[in-house]
This record gives C-alpha cells, sequence and structure tokens, in this order.
C-alpha cells in the first residue's frame, strides 16, 4: 500500500513516530511513523486496540515525561491519554532528592546502572520515516519502556506503605493529557479518598503475594474457581468488582485453590474465612469445580449433601 506522505501527515509522524508499551514479560515497539497512511488524518495511526491502551484509566502509562507524551497522543493523534503516572511527580512526594534523569531513577530505586542511558547519539538519532529502527535503536526503546514499569513498580511500593497517606495523590491513575503538572503538597489530614486508595492499594498487593505463594497446579485451580465467580456474578447483573462478596471474594478464591476442600464438611470446617455466601449458597458448584480439578467423581449427587459434610471420597 502506497503511503500518500504529505506534509502534515510528515510533521505527526515526526512527533509521534514511536510508541513502547511494556509488562514485565512482554514489551512492544511500535514504530506507527511506518504505518501506511493515506491523506492526513492521524487516526490512521491509532488503530482502536491502541486507542483503548491509551485511553483506559485503569492500564497505567509511566515515564519521566510521560504528561508532556499524553499531551502529544492528544494534540497530534486525537487520542485523549487516560492512567498517566509520571514518575518524576511520583519521586519528587517521596523523596528530595536529586535524580538526574531515567539513569539516575534506576540508580536510586533499582541499584542498577542503565546501559545506553545518556547515549544521545542513539536518543537524538532520527526515529521517523522512511527508515525503519535500527536494532540499537529498538534496544533503547524496550530499556525506556521496561525501565519505566521496574522503577514505577518500585516507587509505588514505596509509597503505599508509608505512614504519609497523603503521598498516595501521586499514584493516582486518572492523570489524563489534558492534566497539569502536579506537585504533591501533603495536607495535615488524609482525605477519606486517600485513605481508600491505600486500602485498595494494600489488597491488592496482599491478592499478588497470595497468589504467587501457589504452586502451578493451585494457579490453574484459582482460575477454574474465578471463572465460576466471574461467570455467577454475570449471569446475577453484577459487573461492579465490589459485589464479589456476593459470591466468593479473592481471600476466598485463594482460600479454597491452597485449601481443595472436596466435601461440605471440609468446606466448612475452612470457618468464616470462606465467604458466608459461598458457603450457604455457592458451595455446591464451587466444590463441583475443586472435585472436578482433582479427577474426582461424585458419588451421589452434590445437591444430596447437607450441612453435616458427608465424606465423598478423594479417590
Amino acid at each position: 500500500m502506497k503511503d500518500d506522505y504529505g506534509r502534515s501527515m510528515h510533521l505527526v509522524k515526526e512527533k509521534c513516530s514511536v510508541v513502547q508499551l511494556g509488562s514485565q514479560s512482554h514489551i512492544v515497539v511500535a514504530h506507527i511513523a511506518r504505518f501506511p497512511t493515506s491523506g492526513d488524518k492521524p487516526d490512521q495511526l491509532a488503530p482502536d486496540v491502541l486507542r483503548f491502551i491509551l485511553g483506559s484509566p485503569d492500564i497505567i502509562k509511566t515515564g519521566l515525561e510521560v504528561l508532556q507524551d499524553g499531551n502529544l497522543c492528544e494534540t497530534q493523534l486525537a487520542v485523549k491519554v487516560h492512567g498517566l503516572r509520571c514518575l518524576r511527580i511520583m519521586h519528587n512526594s517521596l523523596s528530595k532528592k536529586k535524580f538526574g534523569g531515567m539513569g539516575g531513577l534506576a540508580a536510586l530505586y533499582l541499584g542498577k546502572r542503565l546501559r545506553g542511558k545518556g547515549d544521545t547519539e542513539r536518543q537524538l538519532s532520527d526515529w521517523s520515516l522512511p527508515h525503519p529502527l535500527t536494532e540499537p535503536q529498538i534496544e533503547y526503546a524496550a530499556n525506556d519502556a521496561l525501565i519505566s514499569l521496574l522503577i514505577h513498580n518500585e516507587i509505588a511500593s514505596q509509597i503505599s506503605t508509608s505512614p504519609h497517606h497523603s503521598l498516595l495523590a501521586s499514584l493516582q491513575p486518572t492523570l489524563s493529557s489534558s492534566s497539569p503538572n502536579l506537585h504533591i503538597n501533603p495536607p495535615t489530614t488524609p482525605s477519606p479518598a486517600l485513605l481508600k486508595q491505600k486500602a485498595k492499594t494494600a489488597r491488592e498487593r496482599k491478592h499478588r503475594q497470595n497468589f504467587d505463594s501457589l504452586d502451578t497446579d493451585s494457579k490453574i485451580l484459582y482460575g477454574k474457581l474465578r471463572e465460576l465467580r466471574d461467570k455467577i456474578m454475570r449471569e446475577a447483573g453484577w459487573f461492579d468488582a465490589t459485589q464479589s462478596r456476593f459470591v466468593a471474594d479473592t481471600d476466598t478464591i485463594f482460600l479454597l485453590a491452597r485449601e481443595r476442600p472436596v466435601t461440605v464438611g471440609e468446606l466448612e470446617g475452612l470457618g468464616k474465612k470462606v465467604q458466608k455466601a459461598t458457603r450457604e449458597v455457592y458451595w455446591r458448584e464451587f466444590l463441583g469445580v475443586v472435585r472436578g480439578h482433582l479427577g474426582l467423581e461424585n458419588v451421589g449427587d452434590l445437591g444430596d449433601l447437607g450441612s453435616e459434610g458427608m465424606f465423598l471420597g478423594k479417590g
């Protein structure tokens, strides 16, 4: 497909040449300046999936100058970016130490020296059309995405465990490409919203730790139990995560995956750590998933079991 590389589109591609997406296991370097285009409509450079990622407040976009990057996406690609977390703001809310760029943050929070950071030849090289990225450029872009994520996670962890609740303002994932550059001045009294955010962060950290503590087979069972819980919630019309307590909350799912009860008695033996609705309403469904995962044949109908906890047999 021939690219009508007009002047206006040429300028857009120069300003928004590369998009880097990363998790701890995958990195994508998208050289959008090489996307074929026809005419000057900027939405050609932002496919639907990229627009979704950039626009979602639930998908964190982080970096040292990420607010400027977000503004570029809005002005050049017509995509309003949400979920921005600026590493500079996060660091300044936590410490007064000077850091001297991304390399300084990596040294400060990760104890690592970045290879290639400060390499102005690669940083200032041509990232736009008509040339494809060189291997050094790809390496530089991929490292930049990964190191931003690692630094963000470390700073966020320190902020979430800080006794100064007000620092959580720097973790707000609601900053958008139109947001002003924030300066965090901790109030004397933490607001209810910040306390709620701190509690949510602590719960999420606990859930990650619980999941990581499971062996591989238990993690598979955990996934099956969550799938059942989510299915029940959808059928009941419950789409708010807080409504999971009406079926089985995340702590209950973890406990069932770890302990693997196969009888009503064993389920009751786990006590009130198991959600009340799980024990009293949906016990048949959850026991069925555990037994099915373990390859156990049901003796009779699970629905015939009473609260006395009749033993079904484990093989």
